[in-house]
C-alpha cells in the first residue's frame, strides 16, 4: 500500500496525475474517452472516440517499461474504440486514417487474434492489424504514411522504405464494419519550441513524397525483373527434350542478361547481410532512400543540395528504367512471338525415359 497525498487532472492534455508518497508521481494518460463520454453515447453498440491532439516531435518512445513497474504511452496517434460485440464474420473491421479533405492515408484491417499477440499483417508489407474485441479497444497510428515498395529479401545499408511521416494540421480517422462507418477529427500539431512553417512542414513532405514514390518505382522494375526472369526460364526447364529447347533458351537468356544488367544498376544483389555493403558499393535504389533520412533529419525545409541531390539520382535511375521499358516493350515482346509462333504448348508432358 502506498499512500497517495495528492490527485489532479491536467486540464490541457486530460492527463491523471497521482503523487504517491516515496514512489514517485505516476501518470494515467489521456482521459479523453472519459471526457466524451454522455449517457447517448454509453448505450451505443460501439463508439469511435475523437482522439486528442497529438504533436510531432522528434525522439522515439520505449515500448517496454523503463523501470520495473510502469510504462511509456504510446509513440503516435491513439485511436481508441468501443464493441459491445465482436462483429460478425461477414463484417470487417477497418480503420482507415485520412486528411482533412477525405483522401485516404492508410488503412489499416481488423484481425481478431488474442490479446498480446502483437504485430500482425502480412509479410508483405507487415502493417499492424487492428483489434477487434469486445469492449475498449486501442490502435496507435505512428503518424506514418504508407511505405515504398519492398523488394522482397533485399536488405539495404542506410536507406529505408518507411513513409513519410504526417505534418501538423487537420486529420481524421474512419471506423468501418461492414457498410456502417464512424468519423472522427483529430489534430496534429507542430512542436511547440520550433518556428518550422507551414509551407516549410509542406515542402519537406512533398519531396518525401516524390522519394518515397521514386523508391518504388526502382522496386517494382526490380520486381517485375526477377518474375520475368524467373517465367522464362521455369519455361526453359520445363521444356526439357523439346524440340525448339535451345532456340528458346538462347532468346531467353539474351533477354535475361539483359535485364540482369538494368537489375544490378538500381539494386545491389550481392548484399547478402547487413554488413555486406562494406564489400559491395550500395546502388541507385539505397541512394535515394537515404536520402529520405536526410530530408526528415530534422522539422524544416529542405536544402538546395537535398533537390539537387534528387534530381541527379532521378535522372540516372530514369535512364535505366528507360532501358528497361525498352526491354519489356521489344525483347520480351519478341520472345513471347517466338514462343507462340513455335506453339509451345501450356502443359508438357515429360517423354518416357
Amino acid at each position: 500500500m502506498t499512500p497517495i497525498h495528492d490527485i489532479a487532472i491536467q486540464a490541457r492534455e486530460k492527463d491523471l496525475v497521482v503523487a504517491t508518497h516515496g514512489r514517485s508521481f505516476w501518470v494515467l494518460d489521456d482521459l479523453t474517452p472519459l471526457h466524451q463520454l454522455n449517457e447517448g453515447l454509453a448505450k451505443s453498440d460501439v463508439i469511435l472516440y475523437q482522439p486528442r491532439e497529438n504533436y510531432r516531435t522528434g525522439g522515439f518512445t520505449f515500448d517496454r517499461p523503463v523501470i520495473a513497474l510502469g510504462k511509456n504511452p504510446p509513440n503516435g496517434v491513439v485511436v481508441n474504440y468501443y464493441l459491445k460485440h465482436k462483429p460478425k464474420e461477414k463484417d470487417t473491421l477497418k480503420v482507415e486514417v485520412l486528411e482533412a479533405d477525405g483522401k485516404l492515408i492508410k488503412s489499416f484491417l481488423g484481425k481478431k487474434e488474442k490479446r498480446g499477440g502483437g504485430r500482425g499483417g502480412d509479410d508483405e508489407d507487415d502493417k499492424p492489424t487492428v483489434p477487434v474485441d469486445s469492449g475498449m479497444n486501442r490502435f496507435v497510428w505512428s503518424k506514418q504514411y504508407e511505405d515504398a515498395v519492398k523488394v522482397p529479401g533485399a536488405i539495404m545499408w542506410s536507406g529505408s522504405v518507411s513513409g513519410p511521416e504526417a505534418i501538423p494540421g487537420k486529420y481524421q480517422v474512419r471506423l468501418k464494419i461492414g457498410d456502417k462507418s464512424w468519423t472522427q477529427p483529430f489534430e496534429i500539431r507542430k512542436d511547440p519550441r520550433i518556428k518550422t512553417t507551414q509551407e516549410e512542414f509542406k515542402e519537406q513532405f512533398d519531396l518525401l513524397i516524390k522519394i518515397r514514390d521514386k523508391v518504388s518505382e526502382a522496386h517494382r522494375a526490380v520486381n517485375t525483373i526477377r518474375d520475368i526472369r524467373k517465367q522464362t526460364d521455369d519455361l526453359v526447364a520445363r521444356l526439357e527434350k523439346h524440340p525448339s529447347k535451345d532456340t528458346v533458351s538462347a532468346v531467353s537468356k539474351k533477354v535475361n542478361e539483359e535485364l540482369k544488367k538494368v537489375e544490378e544498376e538500381i539494386i545491389q544483389v550481392k548484399i547478402k547481410s547487413g554488413q555486406d555493403a562494406l564489400n559491395y558499393p550500395i546502388k541507385l535504389n539505397d541512394k535515394i532512400a537515404t536520402l529520405s533520412g536526410v530530408v526528415s533529419s530534422a522539422d524544416t525545409r529542405p536544402t538546395k543540395q537535398a533537390y539537387d541531390v534528387f534530381a541527379e539520382l532521378n535522372a540516372k535511375l530514369d535512364t535505366h528504367l528507360a532501358k528497361f521499358k525498352q526491354l519489356v516493350e521489344k525483347d520480351l515482346v519478341g520472345f513471347n512471338m517466338l514462343v507462340k509462333s513455335l506453339e509451345i504448348p501450356a502443359v508438357i508432358v515429360k517423354p518416357e525415359e
